[in-house]
């Protein structure tokens, strides 16, 4: 009896102390990168009479790197397998990480730990963690800034790097300066637009270099933007007698422009307008007329034109015109005298027209005239009788008029009758002025 009781007590025993599950761990791959994770999975198998609940854990200090199958329920004699996956970042030092996996059964509290390791592998020792970019577009003369950050991926100090900045024409190398793994270095460049430069695009770029390796390198494109930026300088003087003016077109701006400007003037200057350069068109507008110059001007270029009113000319023109006027009457005497017939229905009347051009007055002009024997004269005078002398080829009239003022005029008429038909018309002899003896002025 005894010794059965003994035999039942180290049966229950033994029982006592067998796990109630076993687990097992695969290291499928164990080297990690971003780009390929490193791979675990654990087998758990259920060695109690009921189904229970088992849950995974970890120590991995880079808790974002792990995923896996947090719990699973097991039926009593079946086993299930928890994956474990481990991503690390881009951050990531390349080094080993020690990591401890435990299952727990969560009704007993029962555990198993399995420690393994984490190998994070690397291709590149230098990763990008920022980059500043220039902006998309600038305007000439503008100043900008740029910048890259970038991290140690090895296990060591690096300073076996560079990093070059390229804009335009120019290239910035930096040496790369020594820095502990995981530590992060920021590099600055400063550039300037040049002021004259045409709406373009440029091309900047930033590239990091390990070891004679190429880490990386990136492109980002600027555009210049279009200036459009015109001057105009139209500025007039003068003195009263000439007046003179210019006008001034400047491109400040980067590229090609036209413009069209104007100058305006009172219509009655422009018979005595003159232009350096002739303008485009002109067209009047309110008693003004306005004058346009079209150009097209390249970047930095300018157009400039002069004009002058010569209000001087008018004047000289007068003066031409008076002493022209003078000397004509210098030339065909201080009197005229100019003699007209007109038809009547028995003859013809006369008319003797006398006028002072001279700005003095005249005491006496002695008038000459002359009928001839193809027609009679009728003796009676509107004005004045004239002097008759009888000869033997007609009658010769004269008349005295006195006190002939500046600027007078004043008329003698007389009639005729014919005395034969004359077939071509009749043709008188022309009146005359006489200053002692000598004809001085004929009609």
């Amino acid at each position: 009896m005894r010794k059965a009781f003994l035999c039942i007590l180290c049966i229950a025993l033994i029982t006592g102390t067998t796990s109630a599950f076993s687990a097992s761990i695969d290291s499928q791959n164990q080297q990690a990168s971003p780009e390929s994770p490193a791979l675990f999975s654990v087998e758990v198998l259920n060695n109690g009479q009921e189904t229970q609940a088992y849950q995974l854990s970890h120590t991995l200090s880079k808790s974002g790197w792990v995923y896996y199958d947090t719990s699973k329920q097991i039926k009593p004699g079946e086993s299930k397998i928890f994956n474990i996956s481990v991503n690390p970042g881009e951050s990531a030092v390349q080094q080993s990480y020690n990591m401890d996996l435990f299952v727990q059964e969560l009704r007993t509290g029962e555990q198993e730990k399995f420690s393994t390791v984490v190998n994070v592998d690397r291709q590149k020792l230098i990763n990008v963690k920022n980059i500043e970019y220039p902006p998309e577009t600038v305007d000439p003369g503008e100043k900008f800034s740029a910048s890259i950050t970038v991290q140690n991926l090895a296990s060591t100090i690096l300073n076996d790097y560079t990093v070059q900045f390229e804009l335009e024409n120019r290239t910035e190398s930096r040496n790369g300066v020594a820095f502990a793994p995981g530590a992060l270095k920021t590099y600055s460049f400063e550039h300037q637009i040049p002021q004259s430069s045409r709406p373009q695009d440029k091309m900047f770029s930033v590239t990091v270099t390990q070891d004679g390796d190429q880490v990386t390198e990136v492109t980002r494109t600027l555009s210049v933007n279009q200036v459009r930026n015109v001057t105009t300088v139209n500025n007039r003087s003068g003195n009263g007698i000439r007046t003179t003016g210019i006008l001034e077109i400047r491109n400040n701006g980067n590229s090609k422009v036209s413009v069209s400007e104007n100058v305006t003037l009172p219509g009655y200057v422009d018979p005595i307008l003159f232009f350096d350069e002739e303008p485009s068109y002109s067209a009047s507008q309110r008693g003004e007329r306005v004058y346009t110059w079209n150009k097209t001007l390249q970047p930095g270029e300018e157009f400039s034109t002069s004009y002058s009113i010569e209000y001087w000319i008018p004047f000289i023109l007068t003066i031409i015109i008076v002493l022209g006027i003078a000397l004509i009457r210098e030339i065909t005497g201080s009197i005229s005298i100019t003699k007209e017939k007109e038809k009547t229905e028995d003859g013809y009347k006369l008319s003797i027209q006398i006028e002072n051009r001279s700005s003095e007055a005249k005491d006496t002009v002695k008038i000459e005239d002359f009928v001839p024997n193809v027609v009679s004269l009728i003796k009676e005078f509107e004005v004045a009788e004239p002097e008759m002398k009888n000869t033997t080829e007609g009658v010769e009239l004269s008349w005295s008029l006195e006190d002939l003022k500046p600027g007078e005029t004043r008329i003698i008429t007389y009639k005729v009758t014919d005395k034969v038909e004359v077939e071509d018309g009749l043709d008188l002899p022309s009146a005359k002025i006489v200053e002692d003896g000598k004809t001085v002025s004929k009609s």
